[in-house]
């Protein structure tokens, strides 16, 4: 992709056994990551998602999360967290796990025969995937536009913060010379995190 087209590349996969995947995944030319857990609490994770909670683990995806997100810059490593499937106060540690780990939480909405969350049980959890991203100084205007999930931009509306300088940041992407902007800052920092990857330069095109 990086040979033809000039754009930002984006992944959504499960975590890698070995770390060094990850630092080859960002050497490669991908921009944004995402592993997904879904599901904080460990014994509701291993009922809803067996194969996830069997081979590969909660704690996999969290050091997983943890390591990429100091590799990727900030803002673009996320994980969805499913509002509806566990008990909200499980949600809102698992937004501050990550969070505190750099990465971007992401909320999605349970979908299926699983009847919806009321009202008052989401506003607070998209009122703290706001704030407890904002409180941990990650960017905000990567990670945005997702079309099954609320990302911490969006949840602004149910926080009552003022989130002017948030706004800023989304609408810098959304131009066409912030996005050249964006794509040129991404491959020089690419250029400077990049060391001893095999096979990083050539195939990520820089």
């Amino acid at each position: 992709m990086r040979r033809h087209f000039d754009t930002l590349v984006v992944t959504q996969i499960h975590p890698p056994r070995s770390t060094a995947w990850i630092d080859r995944t960002y050497a490669m030319g991908v921009d944004a990551l995402s592993y997904n857990l879904e599901i904080y609490d460990p014994t509701v994770l291993g009922r809803h998602c067996i194969g996830r909670a069997r081979y590969i683990g909660r704690d996999r995806y969290l050091d997983a999360l943890g390591y990429a997100a100091g590799v990727f810059p900030s803002g673009t490593v996320w994980s969805d967290l499913v509002i509806g499937l566990e008990p909200a106060q499980s949600t809102l540690a698992g937004i501050e796990a990550l969070a505190a780990k750099g990465v971007v939480p992401v909320a999605s909405i349970v979908r299926g025969e699983a009847p919806l969350p009321e009202p008052a049980e989401i506003i607070p959890v998209l009122a703290e995937l706001y704030r407890s991203v904002k409180r941990h100084g990650i960017n905000m205007g990567w990670v945005r536009d997702l079309a099954l999930g609320i990302t911490p931009l969006e949840a602004r509306h149910f926080a009552g913060d003022d989130a002017r300088l948030a706004v800023t940041v989304q609408h810098l992407t959304r131009f066409r010379l912030g996005a050249l902007a964006a794509r040129g800052l991404a491959r020089f920092r690419r250029r400077l995190r990049v060391r001893n990857v095999s096979e990083s330069f050539d195939s990520a095109q820089l």
